[in-house]
């Protein structure tokens, strides 16, 4: 007696169901991501606002401004932010969130860099 299964060919709706459900699985998890990197970088924004108060400053001043403020060197060293370029992409994807609950602005740009304020 045989035990071997007949392979029945997948109908194309089926194909195209299995495709489209592997991608918005793709989406979720990207969505996902995305909505991950947005929380830290809020939480990033708010320890630039309390240690700047409002103030503006470049991204080189804010680095080196970590040596005397404990809580924002801890937080840029959570967030891996090193570098002024580092932290210059954070603050832009800040600026592009409308619903943050932190202001990130451009104020001027200097010979130095950006000029940035970031406001509760």
């Amino acid at each position: 007696m045989s035990t071997a299964r007949q392979v029945v060919p997948q109908s194309p709706l089926q194909v195209q169901i299995d495709a489209l459900c592997a991608r918005v699985a793709a989406l979720e998890a990207r969505l996902s991501r995305s909505a991950a990197r947005e929380t830290a970088d809020v939480r990033v924004g708010h320890a630039i606002a309390a240690a700047t108060d409002s103030l503006c400053f470049t991204c080189h001043e804010l680095l080196d401004h970590r040596r005397v403020d404990p809580d924002l060197k801890a937080m840029l060293a959570d967030a891996l932010i090193d570098s002024p370029r580092q932290l210059a992409k954070v603050l832009r994807r800040l600026e592009r969130m409308t619903d943050a609950e932190v202001t990130v602005e451009r104020i001027d740009i200097t010979r130095d860099g950006i000029v940035w304020r970031v406001r509760l």
